[in-house]
């Protein structure tokens, strides 16, 4: 039997948790991913969990951009959401097999216009190679990053 890795044992941990964390596209713009408790996460993040938790609290030192476009039919989480939409950034959810956007930024900001270096610096752990302005969900294939998927806890062995 293989030896369970640290980064592993992290991502079980987040098994059943809303972990959130952020990206960039190929146009520097920045999202929030979440995993719905069930989704992947990169590697990279992983690796600096607390940090990117604390820089999550400091969204609202970034600049209110202006309104945004929620995309789900209900509206029930979207008060969670609109702080980030509200400062430009894409919002993306894990949906079974992929990252579904659910919310689109009327005015998007770019990495470089984030005056909060530590959350641009997080963002830039997962970078993905499709434009979060033109995608509707984002396979993980599209982001070169290295995976990993918190198991259930039944599942390990």
């Amino acid at each position: 039997m293989a030896a369970i890795t640290r980064r592993q044992k992290v991502a079980d941990k987040c098994w059943g948790l809303e972990v959130d964390w952020l990206a960039v596209d190929e146009d520097g713009h920045v999202s929030l991913m979440s995993t719905a408790g069930r989704g992947p996460i990169p590697a990279r993040v992983l690796d600096r969990l607390t940090a990117v938790n604390r820089s999550l609290s400091a969204i609202n030192d970034v600049p209110l951009r202006g309104e945004a476009e929620w995309l789900l039919s209900t509206r029930d989480v979207f008060d969670v959401w609109v702080p980030w939409l509200r400062r430009g950034l894409f919002a993306f959810d894990w949906a079974v097999n992929d990252y579904s956007i659910i919310g689109r930024p009327h005015n998007p900001a770019m990495i470089d216009e984030i005056p909060v270096a530590t959350v641009a610096e997080l963002a830039r752990l997962a970078s993905f190679t499709v434009s979060f302005e033109q995608a509707k969900d984002l396979q993980l294939t599209d982001a070169a990053v290295e995976w990993y998927w918190p198991r259930h806890p039944a599942d390990r062995s």
